[in-house]
């Protein structure tokens, strides 16, 4: 992938530029993708399900399901890897059979040669499909859903898309520019490291403080209601409501996955996830997390100028969105109007159109003075305290279980970065929300009630 940089024109009018062609990128093994084309194959579940039930491990509930899905990744690979690898030469391939074979019928029509195209057109509809699956998932796009073969439209998207994340070079603290594969992931993952681990100071609040700032408490109904255990229909519908053709987690498998082949993992996923509620215990391997850097500005040649977007494990996923539903529910209770983000009932944009209202005639002469404060909070989610959040929990009046559930989810994720394909870097965080998990923005948005009573008061 070829590249330009422009320098500064010192004495000149004009920049130097110096144009870098196809530069020499150090291959490295890609990490396990589970690709969504393989559901549209019908010996694909037969594969599962004779793998699956051959597979015997002892442990936990929790270990025995994460043995098998790494057991799994292998003969997912061969089977991928013999039925549509080089998709697209594939394609190319059964089209010009095809042809032959409709050549072959025009001809000379009889019976056998009729069969002979229909088979043919068979297998190539088949591979078009899983064609235009392959990269519908490789291009990211969720809001075209049915019509015409896309092939052409998804393969410049994901080429574009490509281009915009990929990550030529950076710059860093002192202003050198790193620019091998390495150093930019060391540089990355030595920032977010330090960023989400570095050590905590003593805390400047008190539950007390907190207390009298809100003023809510759950109700002995309530408190029933966020004690109790998640059902096996509950845990199943969690999986099959999770958005479809999103970016899977460090073990590379879809919901997507999950959900076709529900019949043969169904019981031993939902009775894993049902430990968890049970013992309060996680695997690490079912938290681990890698960060996707996305840039904030066109032509990011800083490390602060991307977005860290968590990519959790599906299961994971599961887990976080039992628990944010549970929240969802309790939040309008709590939240004062003066807030609306992910709170159910309320729209951001009523107040959007409230400020807009607010500031009209702010120019005029003949008023009293009047001021307007706008608060940017520097990497507000990377930055939030754990012992915060929890004490919030603890003094509305949330069940031990229940706290202890989210405290296990918020201090136990271990972090890798993902640059250009690559994961590398290693580290545990002490602090921080983590983006794109469904329970960040309700623990996010109780933090800022805090803020805004402190405003108020």
């Amino acid at each position: 992938m070829s590249f330009a940089l422009c320098s500064e024109p010192d004495f000149s009018d004009h920049c130097p530029s110096c144009i870098i062609l196809n530069p020499v990128i150090q291959r490295q093994r890609k990490p396990f993708k589970f690709l969504n084309l393989l559901l549209l194959n019908p010996d694909f579940l037969h594969m599962i399900q004779g793998q699956w039930y051959s597979l015997n491990f002892t442990g936990s509930d929790m270990y025995k399901v994460s043995k098998k899905l790494k057991a799994l990744k292998a003969p997912i690979r061969s089977f991928s890897r013999d039925n549509y690898s080089n998709i697209e030469k594939r394609v190319s391939e059964a089209h010009s059979i095809l042809l032959s074979k409709q050549q072959q019928l025009l001809s000379q029509p009889s019976i056998s040669f009729a069969i002979d195209e229909r088979e043919a057109h068979r297998k190539w509809q088949i591979l078009v499909k899983a064609e235009e699956s392959f990269l519908r998932q490789k291009s990211g796009i969720n809001w075209l859903t049915n019509g015409d073969c896309n092939s052409a439209f998804f393969h410049r998207m994901a080429a574009s898309r490509q281009s915009q994340k990929h990550i030529h070079f950076l710059f860093d603290s002192d202003g050198n520019r790193v620019e091998s594969q390495q150093g930019i992931i060391d540089l990355c993952a030595g920032y977010f490291e330090n960023l989400l681990g570095s050590s905590e100071s003593q805390p400047l609040f008190i539950s007390e403080d907190i207390s009298r700032l809100l003023s809510f408490r759950c109700s002995p109904s309530q408190v029933d209601k966020m004690a109790s255990l998640f059902s096996n229909n509950e845990i199943r519908t969690a999986f099959f409501s999770l958005p479809r053709n999103k970016a899977a987690g460090p073990d590379g498998y879809s919901a997507e996955f999950f959900r076709s082949c529900w019949s043969v993992l169904g019981p031993e996923v939902i009775s894993a996830i049902r430990e968890f509620f049970i013992t309060c215990q996680i695997l690490k391997q079912w938290n681990a997390t890698t960060l996707a850097l996305i840039p904030k500005i066109s032509n990011a040649s800083s490390v602060t100028e991307f977005r860290p977007i968590s990519c959790s494990n599906t299961l994971y996923k599961v887990i976080s969105k039992l628990l944010a539903s549970r929240l969802q529910d309790l939040l309008p209770s709590v939240i004062s109007h003066t807030q609306s983000a992910f709170i159910k009932g309320r729209l951001l944009v009523e107040n959007v159109l409230l400020a807009t209202e607010i500031i009209q005639g702010y120019g005029r002469k003949n008023i009293e003075p009047r001021a307007m404060l706008k608060v940017d909070i520097r990497k507000a989610f990377d930055s939030v305290r754990w012992d915060f959040i929890l004490t919030i929990l603890k003094v509305i009046g949330l069940p031990h279980r229940f706290i202890n559930w989210i405290s296990k989810c918020l201090t136990s994720p271990t972090f890798s970065v993902l640059v250009n394909g690559n994961i590398g870097g290693f580290f545990k965080s002490t602090r921080g929300l983590r983006q794109g998990v469904a329970l960040s923005p309700y623990l996010f948005v109780l933090v800022m009630e805090i803020f805004s009573k402190l405003l108020e008061a």
